[in-house]
């Protein structure tokens, strides 16, 4: 039974990082629609490392919206704080929010590249090959 939860949590949270970022109005990777479209219930698949995958996949996706997120908030601090009157202390802080936006980018990045990995491990498996990786 705990298998069948472990799929539905992966997929419940896989399906709620996607919603989430077509509300901020961002296109959700081409590799989460492939594998959106791929997937198949645990039964059906031979592998003992899909839901590892799969569960490790659903992370990521959920790690890319929460960055987004904080993006988002930091652009936002960011455009009320440039719309004040500029004083030295005002400028550190649009400087640090400059440099964390930057970090966010980065994030997203490293997180999106992580995610085009899992997703070609994901779909090796369920195209029914054994990926020898050291992810898994």
């Amino acid at each position: 039974m705990t298998i069948r939860k472990d799929y539905e949590r992966s997929m419940r949270r896989l399906r709620e990082s996607v919603h989430r970022m077509e509300q901020l109005g961002y296109v959700t990777p081409r590799c989460v629609d492939v594998v959106m479209e791929r997937i198949r219930p645990p039964e059906q698949v031979l592998s003992k490392k899909y839901l590892v995958i799969l569960l490790l996949f659903s992370q990521t996706c959920e790690t890319i919206c929460a960055t987004l997120i904080m993006r988002e908030q930091l652009i936002t601090k960011l455009g009320l704080l440039s719309g004040r009157h500029i004083t030295p202390e005002i400028q550190r802080r649009i400087n640090r929010l400059n440099e964390l936006v930057i970090s966010q980018d980065r994030n997203v990045e490293s997180q999106r590249l992580l995610l085009d990995y899992r997703s070609q491990i994901l779909l090796d498996i369920l195209d029914g090959k054994e990926p020898n990786s050291r992810y898994t």
